[in-house]
């Protein structure tokens, strides 16, 4: 979630009024500050779990949906949606305090606001999620193979993505045709007493 943040929705919000260096300089200084007052911390807390967090759920929920095979088997995506701020669940007074704290480093107009349609590309959600991800599925490849492991599950958000189960199909640790790309593909079981 962080790599999607960092990568993709901060950019993006950058890029929705920024249209000047300096703006952007000020902009990554802000976000780069590492002390702050704890008041400070606390509200961006509650920006990241409010308003980047929810926003970045969204998209992902719908890169999720939009994910289809071509006939060559590979992933497409088509149709994502085009949602505000607040339709993606992102709190107003969050949105408020980030633009507080950039006026605050200098920005003088808002750079956000719950009415805003931020861009993003599928692509670039894959594509941060397999860079957060790449680093582990080696390690993960020798532990399923050192001890015969027969079901990997991955649970979270994140595990929705196709770019996912394809990261580890390619990798060779889904081999088998009959593997799950999520939970929600296998029927549910009803357990019956004896």
């Amino acid at each position: 979630m962080l790599n999607i943040i960092e990568r993709v929705l901060l950019p993006a919000i950058l890029m929705k009024r920024c249209d000047d260096e300096e703006t952007a300089i000020k902009y990554r200084n802000e976000l780069n500050k590492s002390s702050r007052l704890a008041g400070d911390k606390a509200v961006w807390q509650r920006i990241v779990s409010t308003f980047f967090i929810p926003v970045v759920q969204t998209w992902l929920t719908d890169v999720a949906k939009s994910a289809t095979r071509n006939e060559r088997g590979e992933l497409e995506y088509k149709n994502l949606p085009s949602r505000t701020l607040a339709e993606c669940g992102a709190d107003s007074t969050a949105i408020a305090d980030f633009n507080s704290f950039m006026n605050k480093a200098g920005i003088d107009t808002d750079l956000i606001l719950s009415d805003d349609v931020l861009e993003y590309s599928a692509t670039d959600i894959n594509d941060s999620i397999i860079d957060a991800l790449q680093d582990g599925i080696a390690p993960l490849g020798r532990f399923i193979a050192a001890y015969d492991i027969d079901i990997v599950t991955l649970s979270g958000k994140i595990s929705e993505m196709p770019c996912v189960a394809q990261l580890l199909k390619e990798e060779k640790l889904l081999f088998h045709e009959s593997c799950k790309d999520t939970l929600r593909e296998f029927s549910e079981y009803v357990w019956e007493e004896d």
